[in-house]
């Protein structure tokens, strides 16, 4: 629900701000090839990067999802919400 959100948030401020959307794809319950498709048949343009190997959820304890975390320029969490 908050993707047309961060949309228009990424193309007033992306010049700014670096926005970062990763998406915990699986390959068993989402693909990259599905979740490429979703993001370019909605028309977002913000990057978006598959975290296949559940790197990202590891490092930022990730346990439930969607989610959306906030993290500063060197790399610390400064809040998120679920």
């Amino acid at each position: 629900m908050e993707m047309p959100d961060f949309e228009e948030q990424y193309l007033a401020y992306g010049e700014d701000i670096h926005f970062l959307m990763v998406n915990l794809t699986d390959g068993r319950q989402e693909t990259v090839e599905t979740a490429a498709a979703f993001i370019k048949d909605a028309g977002y343009t913000f990057p978006v990067y598959f975290d296949s190997d559940l790197d990202a959820a590891i490092t930022y304890g990730v346990n439930a999802v969607p989610v959306t975390y906030f993290i500063d320029a060197q790399g610390a969490l400064v809040t998120y919400r679920q």
